[in-house]
């Protein structure tokens, strides 16, 4: 509920109150009717699910067919470990589940969708981190609301001096189907 309150105090400062609505829910089991949406947009969601066919496919039944399902999640690395916690979205195992993007494209097609757009955008994220510089002290809107310390995040995807590759960064679009 905390984010929802925070979604719609910043949606009222851009001055879009009246045109978005937020609701805390089950993402396995969204409050919502068959076919009701146009476009579902997931950032950084899947890696704390679980049951990721039922996710995939409990947004498909709540979008329209040929209704747009973009996501960005980080995934694992091919042939790594698939958990990685003491990160920042995870202190432990109980809380992340990736899979690598072989198998989250498998997922996708399986639960009713074809993929349109399938990036690793990690470079980028690399790039976009390697400029950040955090101010002291931090401002009193910023990306630190949402991650909290955002140095897991930054070790995440910065470049590596070793030859380790580094957790891919997936941009999708997909079309249900």
């Amino acid at each position: 509920m905390e984010y929802c309150r925070l979604a719609e105090a910043l949606t009222a400062r851009a001055g879009l109150a009246g045109n978005v609505e937020f609701r805390a829910a089950n993402a396995l089991d969204l409050p919502f009717g068959d076919g009701e949406f146009d476009r579902v947009w997931t950032q950084h969601v899947a890696m704390n699910i679980a049951d990721r066919p039922r996710l995939y496919r409990e947004i498909a039944r709540v979008l329209k067919p040929g209704g747009k399902l973009a996501l960005y999640d980080a995934v694992a690395i091919p042939g790594g470990r698939s958990r990685c916690f003491r990160c920042h979205w995870a202190r432990d195992p109980s809380t992340s589940f990736l899979l690598d993007a072989d198998a989250t494209r498998a997922v996708l097609e399986s639960s009713g969708f074809t993929v349109r757009v399938w990036r690793d955008v990690a470079p980028e994220a690399r790039q976009w981190f390697a400029a950040l510089r955090p101010p002291a002290p931090p401002p009193k809107l910023g990306l630190h609301l949402l991650l909290g310390r955002i140095s897991g995040h930054v070790r995440e995807f910065r470049p590596q001096r070793h030859r380790r590759p580094r957790r891919p960064l997936l941009m999708a679009v997909c079309e249900k189907t």
